[in-house]
């Protein structure tokens, strides 16, 4: 019974936000629970699922009310800030959002000891990759800490391996440094019929001079700074 109840009355703050009912949540967090109440079994929090409504204005507001010092205090289960969230979702006016609340949360890791750079690569979200290297200008080159995570899998690997070209060209294209990861990462790209138009396997050194090929580059808008 206590389990039921619990459920109904964590509903609640959750309908408020995912409605984006400013004056409910305002409402519910002046007499309840701090912002960093886990809202779900997974720990996600009030602010996790602000995120997803691009609401500055209720980010602010939580963030107002937050005990924990820093954003990157507030975590779920999976160790993921507010800024890991915006980037898996690519949501970038929310992410340049939190990061006015301060740059150090680029550098937070996750319990698979992913950043939210990372986690943006990982799911394919371009946009968000670009914004957190070229604007947010934190990791211009990648810090070294942004680029494996725990498993040791590179962060190109890991958009190679979600077959997110684009994002991987990307990735090459506004840091350089990256061609480290290159001989292991173009091996895997040769296996991959889908990363060629021609849509057949390649071996690694054609494949590679294929894909640096500046028209399959610049034929990318979003790749431009």
């Amino acid at each position: 019974m206590e389990r039921e109840d619990n459920f109904e009355i964590l509903t609640k703050p959750y309908q408020a936000i995912m409605g984006k009912d400013l004056e409910a949540v305002k409402r519910y967090y002046m007499e309840n629970e701090n912002v960093g109440h886990p809202l779900t079994d997974t720990g996600d929090t009030a602010l996790h699922f602000a995120v997803y409504t691009g609401n500055k204005e209720l980010i602010s507001f939580l963030l107002d009310l937050a005990v924990a010092p820093f954003l990157s205090d507030i975590r779920n289960e999976l160790g993921n800030t507010a800024l890991h969230e915006a980037a898996a979702a690519g949501i970038v006016k929310m992410a340049e959002h939190l990061l006015s609340f301060g740059e150090s949360q680029l550098d937070v890791k996750n319990n698979s000891g992913e950043t939210p750079l990372f986690i943006a690569a990982a799911f394919g979200k371009t946009e968000m990759v670009k914004f957190l290297i070229v604007d947010a200008g934190k990791s211009n080159p990648i810090k070294e800490s942004h680029c494996t995570r725990n498993d040791s899998k590179s962060i190109l690997e890991i958009a190679i391996l979600g077959n997110y070209i684009d994002t991987a060209l990307g990735l090459l294209y506004w840091d350089k440094s990256l061609l480290r990861f290159g001989p292991a990462c173009f091996q895997l790209l040769a296996k991959m019929p889908s990363a060629f138009k021609s849509g057949h396997p390649m071996g690694i050194l054609e494949g590679l001079i294929y894909l640096c090929m500046p028209n399959k580059i610049y034929m990318l808008p979003s790749f431009k700074n």
